[in-house]
């Protein structure tokens, strides 16, 4: 994705942090998760990952379920912030606007974010996977959908 020139935007490579947040995108029985599904929410269903050791928020997750390659929004531990997918305000003149896409949180800033293509695609690809094979599966055994 490209960005206009008048943006300053982050570049981001992979770092430890985001590869434990991979290793709980393939192996969530591993970690802390829980899975918040409300009628009333329908068709959206959120997922949570938690560090086991020190219950912190690897992956936080949205997902369509009825179009469950619709990643709403998904949010990302890495080392200094959040690596987050989903729409944010966009630079705009005039009329305000949203564009779907990367971006990176820190404790002072919220900028888009320029990730590795094959990072992009590797945690789109296992947060798809994780809602398919994880998520569905533990909403039809509840009996919830």
């Amino acid at each position: 994705m490209s960005y206009p020139r008048y943006r300053e935007v982050d570049k981001h490579e992979l770092d430890d942090t985001l590869k434990k947040v991979f290793e709980a995108l393939k192996n969530p029985q591993d970690f802390h998760t829980y899975i918040s599904y409300d009628v009333l929410k329908h068709p959206f269903t959120s997922c949570t990952i938690l560090d086991k050791e020190s219950f912190e928020e690897l992956v936080v997750l949205t997902v369509n379920i009825e179009a469950i390659e619709d990643i709403v929004y998904g949010k990302y531990r890495c080392s200094h912030g959040w690596i987050v997918y989903g729409y944010a305000p966009a630079v705009a003149i005039g009329l305000p606007q949203a564009e779907k896409g990367w971006y990176h949180i820190t404790p002072t800033y919220i900028k888009p974010l320029e990730l590795d293509e094959n990072i992009a695609q590797t945690i789109l690809k296992l947060s798809r996977d994780l809602a398919q094979r994880f998520i569905l599966e533990m909403l039809y055994s509840e009996g919830l959908i």
